[in-house]
């Protein structure tokens, strides 16, 4: 993962992983706190320190690749083939998790994956 500065050297960031990174988010404050989330299987919190780089992991999602990542204030949405989840940094949990209802079984789930979007700091928006 890559992260380039647009008016400075100093913000790029590159770390490498050990396995596939499907989906990568900024914190919307990421100028102040240099944090970012990826997701394959795991939701991982990434920070970047005065030396070094440091990965926590949040919560690992049973259902599958984690495809798409959106956060707002202290919450993050994770989509996957499963369903979709809500993760709450400070209380530090997941708040919620709602499955997918794929009722047509002609079509594989991941071709049609979840679309999702921050309408507002308490409503998310899945299509």
């Amino acid at each position: 993962v890559k992260i380039s500065g647009l008016f400075s050297k100093n913000e790029d960031q590159l770390h490498t992983f050990p396995r596939p990174i499907k989906a990568v988010c900024l914190d919307p404050n990421f100028s102040k706190s240099k944090q970012y989330i990826t997701g394959d299987t795991t939701l991982i919190l990434n920070e970047r320190g005065t030396f070094r780089h440091k990965e926590t992991k949040l919560i690992d999602f049973q259902g599958g690749l984690i495809h798409t990542l959106r956060w707002k204030e202290t919450l993050i949405a994770a989509a996957n083939d499963k369903g979709v989840g809500v993760y709450d940094l400070r209380a530090r949990r997941l708040v919620g998790f709602l499955e997918s209802t794929d009722t047509n079984t002609d079509v594989p789930r991941g071709i049609f994956p979840s679309r999702i979007s921050w309408n507002d700091s308490t409503t998310l928006v899945i299509a």
